[in-house]
């Protein structure tokens, strides 16, 4: 076995690194030993017989595939938590993820003017009152909003349509009328006239209803004697055969 602690001195030196990094040619020996000087050494480090060897490193290959699995939602059970659930994440940090999501979208609509700076500001206020829990509670809310506006603006739109359609038609030819040789002034007297007979006419209704009244009374009296002359009439026959008995068990 050649003992090449002279050459390994030397290319470590050369390099700059440790004599443990030095890598030399198992099949290249005999050459490499005959090296004693820097150039001869630095000559076979030129023709690659003499390497210098990578830094060990340890290997993450298996704490990539643990992140990943993580990343899945495995191991992380109650018995790999360490901290409380505040610790662990805060509702702080949730909150401020949750609300520049959402102000990143309104902007980006406002941007595209798929709204308004109204619809953005009630919009905004409502992420801020947590109305909105996500982004897609938020993008069905802008999208029912516009579909309202849009069918208002539909409805509106049809209406004036009809307005314009029914200008357009023709007028329905109107009857002729009657030219009256009456004015104003005249129809008004003769309204006047037909209240003043009206008037007039009143005192008189009232007078024949005081005689019909009157002739009603009369009639009623003489019902009322006639139905009274029979019934005294009667009254007087009776005491009369009431007393005849009598008189003829007397004279007995």
């Amino acid at each position: 076995m050649v003992n090449l602690h002279l050459q390994r001195r030397l290319a470590s030196s050369i390099i700059g690194v440790g004599q443990k990094r030095v890598w030399m040619d198992p099949n290249e020996v005999n050459e490499i030993a005959l090296a004693n000087s820097r150039r001869a050494v630095s000559k076979l480090i030129k023709d690659s017989f003499i390497i210098k060897k990578k830094i060990r490193m340890h290997s993450r290959q298996r704490a990539r595939l643990r992140l990943e699995e993580k990343r899945l939602g495995r191991h992380s059970g109650l018995g790999k938590r360490h901290g409380c659930k505040e610790a662990r994440m805060p509702v702080k940090v949730l909150w401020m993820r949750r609300q520049r999501t959402l102000r990143r979208l309104l902007k980006k609509y406002r941007e595209a003017k798929k709204i308004d700076k109204y619809l953005y500001h009630d919009l905004y206020l409502g992420c801020k009152a947590s109305q909105y829990k996500s982004k897609k509670n938020l993008i069905d809310a802008v999208e029912k909003i516009l579909y309202k506006k849009n069918l208002e603006s539909k409805s509106t739109a049809q209406k004036g349509v009809l307005k314009v359609e029914e200008a357009k038609k023709p007028k329905a030819e109107a009857k002729p009328v009657v030219a009256t040789t009456t004015t104003t002034k005249e129809a008004k007297k003769d309204k006047a006239h037909v209240e003043e007979k009206k008037q007039q006419d009143k005192p008189k209704e009232k007078v024949v209803t005081k005689e019909k009244e009157k002739v009603a009374t009369k009639e009623k009296t003489q019902k009322a004697e006639k139905t009274e002359k029979p019934n005294k009439t009667e009254k007087a026959e009776k005491t009369e055969n009431k007393d005849k008995p009598e008189k003829k068990s007397a004279k007995k």
